[in-house]
């Protein structure tokens, strides 16, 4: 008897013989490999990638073996997709062992990897991947090929190298421009300012021999002054670049004499030393930016000696200047020298210039007039506003001088306020908003004296600061009675943005469905704050008790809504009886994230008496909380009369992580923001939600509960009574088309739900039509769903339904494409037609989409069965080379041809045998050198 270990040893060889078959069988059979490596969606993915990751980890000597060893048909494409996926993981040992295999250029191909056209140098780059790009290269990829466009900007974009790892952006960086990549002068001075040193160091020696425009035309040298990092071994190479200026001359002298300029601003802000004394020696000439920046760095010894060049500390600087040449790389030059002087705690700079004279000539200067009024204000300096107020100028024609108003107020320097409202500087909403915020009453009541407050501009609506709600947030009644008597609109919208919720008294948890802040208005915002007085005196005013309440959807927090939320009945009930809608989706919303039970009964009695017939979308947000957490006693209150089709947006909370890959993320419904003014009517009912393309539905998630494993037939046995229409459509995703219960049953690839919903009359012979891409046997099959495909063809099913026009297919169709021999197999048993045609617009045959996708084995077993590559003037045959070469799948293409051979060759077979050329796996005998023999076995 052979010692235990040794039997053990036998079967863990014989699993990893079956593990290996697995994942060379799926690389040879598949033209999407590279997808499923580089964003695996399911655990077989996630396998896959382990699997290719062991494989890959072989010695390369066996790994050649595994390729020669690969007979024909299959050679090309176990060939193809080995260097795919070793591009995908930036595996170089693994692209060098195809390599010196290959006969067929593939590193000169575009190949099926991240996109169409994608070349595998391209990719690499992408990727980041140092040992791949140097192993393409190595074997004569050309990076300048037209196909490759901006090559260096691309390095690490698609999985950004890490901090610790970019030496491998340097590296990369170094090998193409050593393989003749031209380095573009706008990426180069970009890079300039965020790459670290070494980097900086090569761009700077390339821009030097190849591209010396960089530095002024592009402002590469300003960049790279601008760097925080700087040290003194950049000082050679701010010389190398200044000689090469000097000595070459530059055409257009005034453009690099003030980049020269601007570059020693930067070099002034930053302090560094020495980049001013080699500026400054070159005598490169300082101007009112350098002036700025002199004061903006504390450095009184450079500002003392720009200020005796004759630069104007009461100039601003000019527009051309005012720029900064790449994002990320920004100074305030908002003000001049003087304004900058009076903002810095030393005042040291201020005390020269004012000792010079330089605050009475701001009347010759009047532009430099308003940064210095409002930095004494900023800074709360009453004598200097006295003074500066004093002088003759014309304030009205001063731009922006309400920011003086701001900084005196932003400060709390009320009687700096006093002095500007008195010298006719009029307040803006900005002004008193900030004001309410600053809980400054006297300042409140004296800016609303000077502005009519019925002129606020609906512009200002659906901000997140408007007067009226910040008067009602603070809760001051005195502010909030001021506010209504100058005028304030009463039904303008606002917005809570989610980040300030703790502001308005609502829950954490109490979050809109689709976007990042709630829209209400004045009346809500009272009821929020629990302040009836206020309430009172809106409603007075003829604010509105409905406004938009059909389209409330999770987003609007309506009167009714913000009732709920403060669980406030009585005043709900007031509301109501003087004519508030019930139907409000936001306040069901809102009741049903809060577990507001008598809210929901109230107003859903009330929804009754108003709608005895019941209305399109009611309820549908709230009874889709209410199922996916499951509170069975709020879905009995509320699932007798919401609309259970009712269109739920998909978003970002949406969890669609169990899904298989038919059913794709969707995203955020945009939704425009509109403003009411008191006249206008609100708009009709729900009209973004009637064409929306990624939806689901209340019923939708019943569905998606049942379908899930373990889950109990409790809730869809309570909803399934109360449908009207199982057929109707339930779930849709953009580009995958509209599905019933049924058919999102099959998405999911539930046997359990599909067999309840047929049990209660669901239509498993529903047509591919009116926006439904396929019937529910198309459906299984393109899941792969052999249980359901089983199941559907048992109870009578025509294995042979035709295809929707548009991107339609057949069963046989759909499962040729996913490559499902079994499946195939079970169809093709039940009837299917093989060579079935295509769908008018942009269908396929069987065998035209697995060789579109790469389906190897499926192509061979297709012609086996009796695919027809002659007929029709060899039309099938023609269309499978011509797609199969549209989606780079090289293997397919030259299969076909050699299919296609034979059958010309032998009209009366027209079919391979599979014994010769079928897919068996490897000889047992061929994998022994993977494993280590058992000592003493």
């Amino acid at each position: 008897m052979s010692h235990p270990s040794t039997l053990q040893l036998v079967r863990q060889q014989s699993i990893d013989h079956q593990l290996i078959y697995m994942i060379f069988h799926r690389l040879v059979n598949e033209g999407d490999v590279a997808q499923a490596l580089d964003e695996p969606k399911t655990t077989l993915d996630h396998f896959f990638k382990l699997g290719i990751s062991y494989c890959f980890s072989l010695r390369e000597d066996d790994l050649s073996s595994v390729i020669n060893l690969t007979p024909p048909p299959y050679h090309l494409a176990l060939l193809q997709n080995m260097f795919c996926a070793a591009l995908v993981l930036g595996n170089a040992s693994v692209l060098k062992v195809v390599l010196n295999i290959d006969r067929v250029g593939l590193p000169h191909r575009p190949l099926p990897l991240a996109g169409p056209h994608i070349y595998p140098l391209e990719f690499a780059v992408h990727k980041g991947h140092l040992q791949a790009t140097q192993t393409l290269l190595d074997h004569g990829v050309d990076p300048n090929r037209d196909k490759i466009p901006f090559l260096l900007h691309s390095i690490g974009t698609w999985h950004p190298i890490k901090q610790q790892d970019s030496a491998a952006t340097v590296g990369i960086m170094r090998l193409l421009i050593n393989n003749g990549v031209e380095l573009d002068p706008g990426f180069a001075a970009g890079r300039m300012y965020h790459c670290d040193k070494s980097e900086l160091l090569l761009l700077v020696d390339q821009c030097l021999d190849k591209s010396f425009k960089t530095f002024f035309q592009q402002g590469g040298l300003p960049t790279f002054l601008a760097r925080n990092d700087w040290d003194d071994s950049f000082s050679t190479a701010l010389e190398s670049i200044l000689d090469r200026a000097f000595s070459d001359g530059i055409d257009q002298q005034y453009v690099w004499n003030s980049v020269l300029s601007q570059s020693l601003s930067w070099a002034v802000l930053r302090s560094h030393t020495s980049a001013v004394c080699i500026l400054l020696t070159r005598q490169v000439q300082p101007d009112v930016r350098c002036l700025v920046s002199a004061v903006q760095s504390q450095n009184l010894g450079i500002f003392e000696d720009f200020l005796n060049h004759g630069l104007d500390p009461n100039a601003r600087v000019p527009p051309h200047q005012n720029g900064n040449f790449h994002e990320g790389l920004h100074q305030d030059l908002s003000g001049t020298a003087l304004s900058e002087s009076i903002k810095d705690p030393s005042r040291g700079a201020f005390r020269i210039l004012k000792a010079q004279g330089f605050i009475p000539k701001l009347v010759q200067q009047p532009a430099g007039f308003a940064p210095s009024l409002i930095a004494a204000c900023e800074v709360g300096d009453s004598l200097l506003v006295e003074e500066l107020l004093a002088l003759q100028i014309c304030l009205r024609r001063q731009a922006n001088i309400q920011n003086a108003l701001l900084a005196a107020i932003r400060g709390n320097h009320h009687d700096i306020t006093r002095k500007l409202l008195s010298a006719g500087i009029k307040p803006t909403t900005s002004s008193i908003i900030l004001a309410i915020q600053n809980r400054q009453l006297a300042v409140v009541m004296q800016l609303i004296r000077y502005l009519d407050l019925r002129e606020v501009p609906l512009a200002k609506a659906f901000a997140d600061q408007v007067i009226i709600l910040e008067a009602l947030r603070w809760g001051d009644q005195t502010v909030i009675q001021y506010v209504l008597r100058a005028g304030h609109p009463v039904n303008i919208y606002g917005t809570i943005l989610t980040r300030k919720l703790e502001d308005w008294s609502i829950p954490p948890k109490l979050r809109p469905i689709r976007f990042k802040s709630w829209i209400v208005t004045p009346l809500s915002t009272a009821i929020l704050k629990g302040n009836p007085t206020a309430v009172e005196a809106l409603l007075a005013r003829g604010a509105d008790y409905c406004p938009v309440s059909h389209t409330s959807n999770g987003h609007d927090l309506t009167p009714l809504a913000a009732g709920a939320v403060r669980n406030n009945l009585p005043l709900l009930k007031e509301l109501l009886r003087i004519g508030a809608d019930p139907f409000d989706n936001c306040a069901l919303f809102v009741s049903a994230v809060l577990e507001r039970e008598d809210v929901i009964t109230l107003l859903v009695s009330a929804f009754r008496t108003r709608y005895p017939d019941g209305a399109r979308d009611f309820g549908s947000d709230a009874l889709f909380h209410i199922i996916r957490h499951g509170n069975i006693r709020l879905l009995l209150l509320l699932a007798r009369d919401a609309d259970l089709t009712g269109r739920i947006a998909l978003n970002q909370e949406f969890n669609l992580d169990t899904l298989p890959p038919l059913v794709y993320q969707a995203r955020p419904l945009p939704r425009p923001r509109l403003v009411y003014p008191d006249s206008y009517p609100p708009p009709p009912s729900r009209p973004a939600l009637s064409a929306l393309n990624e939806f689901t539905s209340p019923l939708g998630e019943v569905i998606r509960f049942h379908s899930a494993s373990g889950s109990t037939d409790e809730v869809l046995d309570l909803i399934l009574p109360l449908v009207t229409d199982i057929n109707a459509v339930i779930h849709g995703i953009l580009n995958h088309g509209s599905m019933t219960c049924l058919l999102y049953a099959i998405a999911l690839d539930s046997l359990k739900t599909v067999r309840k919903l047929f049990q209660n009359g669901a239509n498993i012979t529903l047509p591919a039509e009116w926006g439904i891409p396929r019937t529910p046997l198309q459906a299984a099959a393109q899941v792969g769903s052999m249980d359901i495909v089983k199941y559907l063809l048992g109870k009578g099913v025509c294995s042979n339904e035709p295809p929707a026009p548009q991107a339609g297919a057949t069963a046989l169709q759909l499962a040729a494409i996913a490559g499902n021999v079994g499946i195939t197999t079970i169809l093709l048993d039940a009837g299917a037609e093989i060579n079935a045609k295509p769908a008018p617009f942009d269908g396929r045959t069987a065998f035209e989409g697995a060789a579109e996708h790469g389906r190897i084995e499926m192509m061979l077993f297709l012609v086996h069965h009796g695919a027809d590559l002659l007929a029709n003037g060899n039309e099938q045959y023609r269309r499978a080379v011509e797609f199969a070469e549209d989606n780079l799948q090289y293997a397919a293409k030259e299969l076909a041809d050699e299919l296609f051979s034979k059958a010309m060759a032998n009209r009366e077979t027209s079919f391979i045998d599979p014994g010769t050329n079928g897919w068996t796996g490897f000889a047992m005998t061929d994998f022994e050198s993977f494993f280590p023999h058992a000592e003493g076995a």
